[in-house]
């Protein structure tokens, strides 16, 4: 479940839902969608779904220590 929480999870997933809706036809404005990913990612973090755990750090949990 804390991989849900990773900052860097959320981020990539903005972007890979971008590149979906570019291969579609929808053209976005870089711009504008940094706006709404930025608005969106501070929505989830000031609701307390996202967080950046202390233990990790953006994909590394604390299972994945090397």
């Amino acid at each position: 479940m804390n991989k849900l929480k990773n900052y860097g999870l959320w981020v990539a997933i903005a972007a890979l839902f971008y590149m979906i809706l570019e291969d579609l036809g929808f053209s976005i404005d870089p711009t504008r969608w940094e706006t709404y990913v930025t608005l969106i990612i501070a929505i989830l973090i000031y609701l307390g779904i996202v967080s950046n755990p202390k233990d990790g750090k953006w994909f590394k949990d604390k299972g994945d220590q090397e």
